[in-house]
């Protein structure tokens, strides 16, 4: 099977998914259901864009960033292998040292372990990921995270 037939199939079906999420938030009440309305149509809109990229002219092309090295990073068990130790010590550091922190080191030695060295792209994605989730989580929906190793309890 062709790699647009493919994606045109997952496009499909993660619009068949956001479709029946959406409609299943009509039973939860309006202030529950905002956020994850949010995410369901980020998730929409993102789904026709990769399911209309496929149409385009460019969609049987290799593009910058889909080289054979990308794909073969990819299919190494070593790299899965080293992202799920990774995961497994995040997920116990968040309750020892605190979300933020256990965050930012996740996800800047899970890039350093995989072999990314663009420490300034690195940098960027951290302090952009944590400050989306604390707006979004401590400042919007004013719900505790868990708190960090520094910070009195």
């Amino acid at each position: 099977m062709q790699i647009l037939n493919k994606d045109r199939i997952g496009a499909l079906i993660v619009f068949t998914f956001c479709i029946g999420a959406w409609s299943m938030l009509s039973e939860m009440p309006a202030e529950a259901a905002f956020f994850p309305r949010i995410i369901i149509g980020l998730a929409f809109l993102l789904t026709v864009i990769w399911g209309a990229s496929t149409f385009s002219a460019r969609a049987g092309k290799v593009v910058s960033g889909s080289s054979e090295e990308s794909v073969r990073f990819m299919k190494n068990p070593r790299n899965w292998g080293i992202f799920f130790i990774c995961l497994v010590v995040y997920i116990v550091l968040i309750d020892t040292i605190g979300y933020f922190t256990s965050t930012v080191l996740f996800i800047s030695m899970a890039s350093f372990a995989l072999g990314f060295r663009k420490f300034g792209a690195i940098t960027v994605t951290v302090v952009g990921f944590v400050s989306f989730i604390y707006f979004i989580f401590v400042f919007i929906f004013q719900r505790p995270l868990p708190v960090e190793f520094f910070q009195p309890q």
